[in-house]
């Protein structure tokens, strides 16, 4: 079997992308404090929200629990 790196980079491009994207908007101060702490984590900054929003999800307890469509009989 060879081994194809162009084909594999590929790859985990479009695995990364079929995931949903959320924006927000922050002052540039929290901006430069979110940067820095990704960097002392050897992490983006997208990473670092994205352990920060789950931490907050299980601590309040808010996942998910059963499917947006079957919420207060929506359907």
């Amino acid at each position: 079997m060879s081994y194809d790196g162009d084909k594999v980079q590929t790859l985990k491009i479009s695995m990364a992308s079929r995931r949903p994207r959320v924006a927000f908007v922050c002052d540039d101060e929290i901006k430069e404090i979110l940067e820095d702490w990704a960097l002392e984590e050897n992490r983006t900054v997208s990473n670092l929200i994205e352990s920060i929003v789950l931490q907050a999800v299980e601590t309040t307890g808010r996942g998910r629990k059963e499917p947006r469509s079957n919420k207060k009989g929506k359907k």
